[in-house]
Parts: structure tokens; C-alpha cells; sequence
């Protein structure tokens, strides 16, 4: 009897683990898919839509999409016809922008700010 009881309290606990394990993993799949939404232009404020113009022109681009989250703001900007190479003029005007990192991946480049 003993047995039976320590066997089925042994399953519930399995269970309550189990179970609470699997909300801890959609808990964190959602916070990972949460960290930034789409969000409208006019949701920025001046400097920073002041920037986003800036980054377009720099890039001879046009903002694809606009993302606001808890570490900032990224835009992806598709760039126009062009080469891909920066020379020092155009690296010392980037550094004076206030951004935290680029990405270029083909036709789309990504700034985080």
C-alpha cells in the first residue's frame, strides 16, 4: 500500500515538474518573441525619426520596416543601387550618429539605435 502511494505521489510530482517545465519554456518563447514589435514611424520622436531620414539618405535607401522593443529601436532600410564599400569620410559620419550597431546582409541594412 505503502508502495502504491509513493509510486502515484512519485508521477504526481513527474507531472507537476513536467508540466511547470513546459510553462517556463513558452514563457521564455514568448519573452524572446516579445523583445520588439513593428511600430509606425510617427510612434518615434523627433531626433529619432530625424535619424531614421538621416540613416535612408546615408544608405540611398528607403525604411522597410521599424521595430521598437526594450533595447531600442532597429530600422531596416533597402538600400538603393550602389556599392557596399564605406570609406573613412562615410565611417567618421556614422560615428557621429547616434547609433549602437549596423548589420548588411544583401540589400537590407539593419541599424540598431
Amino acid at each position: 500500500m505503502i508502495a502504491v502511494v509513493m509510486k502515484i505521489t512519485i508521477v504526481a510530482v513527474e507531472d507537476y515538474i513536467n508540466i511547470n517545465n513546459m510553462k517556463l519554456k513558452n514563457l521564455i518563447k514568448e519573452a524572446k518573441l516579445n523583445e520588439a514589435s513593428k511600430i509606425d514611424y510617427e510612434e518615434l520622436d523627433l531626433p529619432k525619426q530625424i535619424l531614421v531620414t538621416k540613416l535612408e539618405g546615408f544608405f540611398d535607401g528607403r525604411m522597410q520596416t521599424l521595430y521598437g522593443g526594450i533595447h531600442g529601436n532597429i530600422v531596416e532600410i533597402k538600400v538603393g543601387i550602389g556599392g557596399t564599400r564605406l570609406t573613412k569620410g562615410d565611417l567618421k559620419e556614422l560615428a557621429t550618429m547616434n547609433i549602437r550597431w549596423i548589420e548588411y546582409d544583401n540589400r537590407i541594412v539593419s541599424v540598431g539605435f
